[in-house]
């Protein structure tokens, strides 16, 4: 569950200083940030996603819970 992949973005200039701006007023990383508007993507678009129910149970989890998990993996 710990075990991260990194990606590259590439996001236009003002969108990118939106990201940072937000990370610094919530007090969340850049990264977590993203995870959770991809989380957010794909509940809202299952079909696209091309995710089995398994997967989007999973993800609905993983929104609902993410604080809770983090505090647990500590």
């Amino acid at each position: 569950m710990n075990k991260r992949v990194s990606v590259l973005l590439k996001l236009d200039p003002d969108l990118s200083d939106a990201l940072r701006r937000a990370s610094g007023v919530t007090g969340q990383s850049v990264d977590d940030l993203v995870a959770e508007a991809v989380r957010e993507w794909l509940k809202a678009h299952p079909d696209q996603a091309g995710l089995f129910a398994s997967e989007r149970a999973l993800q609905d989890s993983l929104a609902e819970y993410n604080a809770l998990y983090r505090r647990l993996s500590k």
